[in-house]
């Protein structure tokens, strides 16, 4: 995988202007951009989501957290079609769906802490 260091070597510029050119922050020369471009296809960079989210201090990811007790849930097809409708809209606003279903079930639960899940 294509980082964004190998883009700036294969395109002749620097690891600034390459992100510049890609973020769409900064003015670059038409030409430069070209390259970068150009590389990016080559190489075939995808950009790193999560090193993105560390730089921009933001991941845009929502997450949805399913509990055992949510699995009926499941059996309903109506449930899908709403969390499918649901990521998709996430979607469409630039952002990402992560869901997980949790091993922990009511009896878990103890005070207002949680026990460790053996």
């Amino acid at each position: 995988m294509a980082s964004i260091t190998d883009i700036a070597r294969e395109a002749g510029c620097s690891i600034s202007t390459v992100s510049y050119a890609l973020s769409g922050k900064r003015t670059v020369n038409p030409t430069t951009r070209k390259r970068i471009l150009k590389a990016c296809e080559r190489l075939g960079y995808v950009p790193n989501a999560a090193a993105r989210g560390l730089r921009m201090q933001k991941t845009e990811t929502t997450g949805l957290l399913l509990y055992p007790t949510c699995a009926r849930l499941f059996r309903n097809i109506f449930t899908g079609e709403v969390i499918e409708g649901v990521e998709q809209a996430l979607i469409d606003a630039g952002y990402h769906l992560l869901s997980h279903r949790s091993p922990w079930s009511g009896s878990r639960w103890r005070g207002n802490g949680a026990r460790t899940h053996r």
